[in-house]
């Protein structure tokens, strides 16, 4: 795919990083030469997410003022735009956003100050029963708590943009799918003739050079060599994938197989070691999204029909058992486990848990709603 001077030239937009915000608005403020440094150094620490990362006492002691200082110009820096952010934890960073609103909501504060723990594991029926109000009042009061931002650092650019920009990407041109690979952007590498001159001619190079230059061109030639060699083999490790994962490059993620490193390598007659140091951080564009190769590889469990189907296909399955879970009593590991089974798919209890949990989603307890 050809590039134009434009595409190498184009100006990138200015995005404002979370610092920068912070940093704009402390400026702004009536505190004083000193408390601004103490306010510099604070959102110096704040994470990507909107969070303090340092103590007040640490702060404090790195820049020798009294940790009640930090503290009045932290409760500063709270109250900017984002609203929360420099909080400590998440009961801090709600409270904060909660007591700036107008007028203030004070069974929301009251909830998150006095029953948090509660509230953080989905104890309503007992809120209710120590605030002496009905469940509806507190489902309300909890639709208003999660209105709130509990990332408020999220949003604003990063100082390091992580882009997925894939190796690879695969086409169907005519029902056929070919292979190409994204290096357009890599330099063409090739032996300096110079070199080679210099190299054999015996009258104007001594007999020591001649040699250095030869040894040091045979390494030349192993390096080109290599990334050629490398280059051919992740092309052939992605073309056996397709083959072998066929159905999901026509269908979809719903139909990928169970699939380990040594189907591929038995393939293509070379070591586990060496498909795996080929896939590994590499990524392929296909008409379903960008993949990592290591996603096209997963476990094999066997339905009760005895066809081995992978791990991916349970996970998903998983996640629409919980999608669809009523909201007052979510299913437990051992119900999925028994769905699933009833799909055909038998699956311990310990697993579910493992997926759920490789799957980020928290245990029933945890998912309910009122």
């Amino acid at each position: 795919r050809e590039k134009t001077v434009d595409t190498y030239e184009r100006p990138e937009v200015y995005q404002e990083s979370l610092t920068d915000h912070l940093l704009s608005q402390l400026h702004m403020t009536e505190l004083e030469a000193e408390d601004i440094s103490i306010g510099e150094y604070i959102i110096w620490n704040i994470n990507s997410v909107g969070y303090l990362s340092m103590d007040v006492d640490t702060i404090a002691e790195n820049l020798q003022v009294e940790s009640e200082k930090v503290e009045n110009v932290l409760a500063v820096i709270q109250r900017l735009d984002p609203v929360g952010i420099g909080a400590r934890n998440l009961q801090e960073c709600l409270l904060i956003q909660l007591l700036e609103e107008k007028p203030v909501h004070t069974a929301a504060v009251t909830i998150l100050r006095d029953h948090f723990e509660d509230f953080k594991n989905k104890r309503f029926e007992k809120i209710a029963k120590l605030m002496e109000l009905d469940l509806e009042t507190i489902k309300e009061i909890i639709a208003h708590i999660t209105k709130l931002n509990p990332k408020p650092g999220e949003g604003y650019a990063a100082f390091v943009d992580n882009y997925v920009i894939p190796d690879l990407e695969v086409r169907n041109e005519n029902g056929e799918f070919k292979v190409y690979m994204h290096d357009w952007n890599i330099p063409q590498l090739r032996i300096n003739n110079e070199y080679r001159k210099m190299m054999l001619d015996r009258k104007k190079t001594s007999k020591e050079t001649r040699e250095y230059i030869k040894s040091r061109l045979e390494s030349a030639r192993w390096l080109i060599n290599s990334i050629h060699q490398r280059r051919a083999t992740i092309l052939r490790v992605m073309q056996t994938i397709i083959e072998k994962q066929r159905e999901f490059f026509e269908f979809g993620s719903e139909h990928i197989k169970p699939m380990i490193l040594k189907d591929i390598a038995d393939e293509i007659g070379m070591d586990i070691s060496t498909v795996s140091r080929v896939t590994n951080g590499k990524y392929v564009q296909t008409e379903w999204g960008v993949f990592e190769l290591k996603y096209f590889f997963s476990e094999k469990i066997k339905s009760d029909e005895g066809d081995d189907v992978s791990n991916k296909m349970i996970k998903n399955l998983i996640k629409e058992i919980i999608a669809t879970e009523p909201d007052k009593k979510p299913f437990n590991d051992q119900k999925i486990a028994a769905l699933l089974k009833a799909k055909g798919y038998n699956v311990a209890r310990r697993t579910v848990a493992k997926y759920r949990e490789q799957m980020m989603i928290p245990v029933s307890r945890l998912r309910r709603r009122i």
